[in-house]
């Protein structure tokens, strides 16, 4: 039995107690531990969340979709959490700019394109016009 801040005494989940869990008419969660707990929709949709609090407000992270996301997978996402939460850092922003580049090759294309607009911004040089509006040239 584990003693969770808030939340009573429970017994942490395991993979054979959660493949067992069906979905029911009204959505239902099971606490893991340390904020963590496995949410089931009446969809069928099986999520690993978090619950915790930055900045005085609640805030609520999702690890992934259960089997895909594995009970260990889910407690390790948990202790990567409260580690940033200990720095001071929101791990659900942490996670958006995390996902927001993840491909090496959308960092290059992103880093070739600025080096083509700094190319292209040197090489023309703009002018306001008579009219007031501002017209570009090629190398003033």
């Amino acid at each position: 039995m584990i003693r969770d801040a808030g939340q009573g005494t429970h017994t942490p989940l395991t993979d054979v107690f959660i493949r067992r869990l069906k979905p029911l008419e009204k959505p239902y969660k099971h606490v893991d531990g340390g904020g963590a707990f496995y949410s089931c929709a009446p969809t069928g949709s099986k999520l690993w969340r978090m619950s915790y609090r930055f900045a005085g407000k609640g805030n609520l992270l999702s690890f992934g979709e259960y089997p895909t996301a594995s009970l260990k997978d889910a407690r390790e996402k948990r202790e990567e959490a409260k580690k940033l939460l200990a720095q001071g850092i929101d791990p659900s922003v942490q996670a958006k700019l995390h996902s927001s580049i993840t491909d090496k090759a959308q960092v290059g294309e992103l880093l070739r394109r600025i080096e083509e607009y700094d190319v292209f911004s040197a090489e023309v040089c703009v002018e306001p016009g008579s009219d007031g509006l501002y017209s570009s040239f090629p190398s003033c």
